[in-house]
């Protein structure tokens, strides 16, 4: 907010300015993005939406957030990899809320990985379940700051909101499943998330 009021200022003291307007314009739009974005966090973390049980084929939903995900990379250099089974069995959940918390976890991904290297998403089976896994090559996370992962507003990030991963904590509670995060034994970390196949509804 300041940022906009700051950069508004400068548009009624300087409205004949081209680059200063052009410049006061793309910082207005910025922050508008950054505080829908958080705002949109902050809804779906204080409002949660029931989720919508159907059949899913995990393997295309994967691919689709891999493009989002290459997308929204811009200039990171990490590359991005999918390693679905086609063969895996289609899982009862919310398509679009799992949607939503892939591609937190490849987001952040490619966020911890400012040196490259390469970010794998993959399933497997087990059980009566699936596991979806993103792992990165990136900088890794201390303990302390593991152990607040999920915690509301926590962010290691210098723009982050700390809702990303809350709101995805509360969206595989609400598949009846687990999410969680270990570190790699080379380098990165991997996120991981696991959906029973079929909903059970609660009794």
């Amino acid at each position: 907010i300041a940022a906009i009021a700051g950069a508004a200022g400068i548009l009624d003291r300087h409205p004949d300015d081209t680059a200063r307007r052009k410049t006061c314009i793309e910082i207005i739009s910025k922050e508008c993005a950054r505080l829908n974005r958080l705002l949109g966090n902050f809804l779906d973390f204080a409002r949660p939406r029931t989720p919508s049980f159907q059949k899913t084929a995990l393997g295309p939903l994967a691919a689709s957030v891999i493009e989002l995900a290459r997308h929204a990379a811009g200039r990171h250099s990490a590359a991005l990899r999918c390693e679905f089974d086609p063969s895996l069995p289609e899982v009862e959940c919310d398509s679009a809320q799992i949607k939503q918390v892939l591609l937190n976890l490849a987001i952040n991904a490619i966020q911890a990985s400012p040196d490259g290297g390469e970010i794998a998403v993959s399933a497997r089976r087990s059980a009566d379940s699936v596991i979806v896994s993103v792992r990165d090559q990136g900088c890794g996370m201390t303990p302390d700051q593991m152990k607040r992962l999920f915690d509301p507003f926590f962010t290691t990030k210098e723009t982050g909101t700390g809702l990303g991963l809350p709101v995805a904590f509360q969206i595989i509670q609400q598949h009846q499943g687990r999410i969680w995060a270990e570190p790699n034994a080379d380098r990165g970390m991997t996120f991981s998330f696991e959906l029973p196949l079929k909903h059970e509804p609660p009794r």
